[in-house]
């Protein structure tokens, strides 16, 4: 996992084996982040990552998370944190999202949910179901989306127009004040379709 924002804990403290519980801690970030609207833990360095999570879910000891002390950059934090209840940070989120986020948020990645485990969440079973991928809306093949009326591709005509005009005049950029004024009038007569008709 490359983004900080979305490592696992056990990465940030030195482990060389990737496993599968990486990935679900990272699907838990970015579940959070979903519900949150702003990334759950965002740190600058991994020992700020670390603090970061620690104060967010509590600082994990041996019994939470065995074998946390003996990774190879393990580092004994001074301060330390209580453990939180997620309906504190998660206030408007249901009980079936809450424990699917702390199944994928365990620290020990024995615990921790199993892509599988997730996936046969009560969550996944509640009311509205997700739309059969069938059901899903198509991609056009039209870069302008189908169904933009027509007043909005002539906006984004006009603009590509603009912009043509626009690199013109800066193609020749150190020209004198008059010589603008004269490679601007001719311009001007090519943005005259951007005035709105007079009602």
């Amino acid at each position: 996992m490359s983004c900080r924002w979305y490592r696992a804990p056990e990465l940030l403290f030195g482990s060389r084996q990737y496993t599968g519980a990486i990935d679900m801690w990272a699907v838990g970030c970015i579940f959070a982040e979903l519900m949150l609207r702003v990334p759950f833990v965002a740190g600058n360095s991994d020992m700020n990552q670390l603090d970061l999570i620690f104060h967010a879910l509590g600082t994990p000891t041996e019994s939470d998370w065995p074998g946390m002390t003996k990774l190879p950059d393990y580092v004994k934090f001074e301060r330390t944190y209580p453990k939180t209840d997620l309906r504190s940070l998660f206030t408007g989120t249901g009980a079936d999202a809450l424990e699917l986020l702390k199944g994928m948020l365990e620290y020990d990645p024995k615990k921790r949910l199993t892509a599988r485990q997730a996936l046969a969440s009560q969550y996944f079973r509640n009311q509205p179901l997700p739309t059969l991928p069938q059901d899903l809306p198509k991609p056009s093949a039209n870069p302008i989306v189908e169904s933009e009326s027509e007043t909005t591709r002539q906006q984004v005509d006009k603009k590509r127009k603009v912009d043509q005009a626009f690199a013109e005049i800066v193609d020749n950029g150190d020209e004198t004040q008059t010589a603008w004024k004269s490679k601007l009038e001719p311009v001007a007569k090519k943005l005259e379709f951007v005035r709105s008709p007079a009602a």
